[in-house]
């Protein structure tokens, strides 16, 4: 009877042991899913991340293309405001009248502040494209 409680004995306490190891190992398993499930749902998050970035960088981009452009227009508009100017002061010797009592002249006053305010923005808007990059 000894031999065969000893048998047992062993039986039951490999049993219990081998059972024990397997409800770790599915504990670490379960562990293991979880941290997986989240760093999915991470890489989806980053993934979407991503994309905006891109979306936003070809926004930004164009952006920044555009303001070159008015910029660049505003430097033609006032070349052609300081060709009329020229040609107005001119007109203003040879007839012998002030050109700043003239319309043409405060409506170049106005043009000039108007191509100030424009090159203001484009510039601002490079400014702030330039800041947006190095952050």
């Amino acid at each position: 009877m000894s031999t065969e409680k000893n048998v047992f004995n062993k039986l039951f306490s490999n049993e219990k042991v081998e059972l024990a190891s397997q409800k770790f190992e599915f504990a670490i398993y379960d562990d293991v899913k979880a941290l997986l499930n989240i760093a999915s749902a991470s890489v989806k998050k980053a993934d979407a991340a991503d994309q905006k970035a891109f979306k936003l960088k070809d926004s930004l981009n164009a952006t920044i293309i555009e303001s070159k452009q008015l910029s660049a227009s505003a430097a033609d508009l006032i070349k052609k405001s300081n060709a009329i100017m020229a040609n107005l002061r001119e007109n203003a010797k040879m007839f012998g009248f002030d050109i700043k009592t003239t319309d043409a002249y405060k409506l170049n006053e106005e043009l000039l502040r108007s191509i100030e305010a424009l090159d203001k923005y484009s510039g601002l808007g490079k400014v702030i494209a330039g800041q947006i990059i190095t952050n």
